[in-house]
């Protein structure tokens, strides 16, 4: 869990306030809505006209489709380290 290894490694008082059991829980929680927001993020993202990626793309051009879903996902992944894991 990135949120985990996060707190222990950068803020030993938040990690002694919520103690191990606590901080598990939190992280699981927080890990969850990650999960969610990216599954969210990636459907709004692939049905925006201006990003439109269809199978007929995929089976023209896999090369192309793959960069393409690899740029989504890292801008997903930007947004939720800054939202979720690293606030």
């Amino acid at each position: 869990m990135a949120r985990y290894d996060y707190i222990q490694n950068n803020n030993r008082f938040l990690a002694n306030m919520f103690g191990v059991v606590g901080l598990h829980k939190y992280c699981l929680e927080i890990q969850r809505q990650a999960e969610q927001r990216k599954r969210n993020m990636m459907s709004a993202i692939r049905k925006n006209p201006a990003n439109r990626v269809t199978e007929r793309d995929k089976a023209k051009n896999p090369i192309t489709w793959v960069q393409r879903m690899n740029q989504f996902q890292s801008q997903i992944h930007e947004v939720i380290n800054a939202d979720l894991i690293l606030s």
